[in-house]
């Protein structure tokens, strides 16, 4: 309770400006940065949660399991150090990725639901993604999404015969 006390702007009136009453304290305690178009408790949540995962795999290095061989703390320990060598990245530049845009260039139409399964298990919603929405009153409605402000299409119960193979 005493979070949302805070929050509360009790300087302004909230008859004549109901927003600023209500969210004036969480303005002024969290100044919009040039970083953000909105700044909201989900974005505190998140940039929380990155600090405290990123805390973790840091001090993982201290972790006496993070020099047993094929442990999963030597595992994501060796990941994230690869990721901050910079000077490697640098030398190997785009070899790593060449494999996979070969794949992508060899592609054929026959072979688009192969392709972006394989897509969709290493990178995030190459294309669109496939969900649901529990905001809408239909419960069962399924949509896909070019990106997440747009939806191509809803339909109720399961994917329209246009998007299945």
């Amino acid at each position: 309770m005493n979070t949302l006390k805070s929050n509360i702007d009790n300087s302004v009136d909230p008859k004549s400006d109901f927003y600023g009453y209500a969210c004036g304290g969480w303005q002024k305690s969290h100044p919009l940065e040039g970083e953000y178009a909105s700044f909201g408790t989900f974005n505190l949540l998140g940039e929380e949660a990155r600090r405290q995962v990123r805390d973790l795999i840091e001090n993982l290095a201290a972790d006496p399991d993070a020099s047993v061989r094929d442990s999963i703390a030597q595992k994501v320990n060796d990941i994230y150090r690869q990721g901050l060598d910079m000077k490697e990245r640098d030398r190997l530049g785009i070899t790593p990725l060449l494999p996979m845009l070969e794949r992508v260039e060899k592609m054929r139409k026959e072979d688009l639901t192969e392709i972006l399964i394989w897509m969709m298990q290493g990178l995030e919603s190459p294309f669109f993604t496939l969900g649901h929405n529990v905001e809408v009153p239909k419960p069962l409605l399924f949509q896909v999404r070019h990106s997440p402000e747009e939806a191509l299409c809803d339909q109720p119960g399961s994917l329209p015969s246009q998007f299945l193979p």
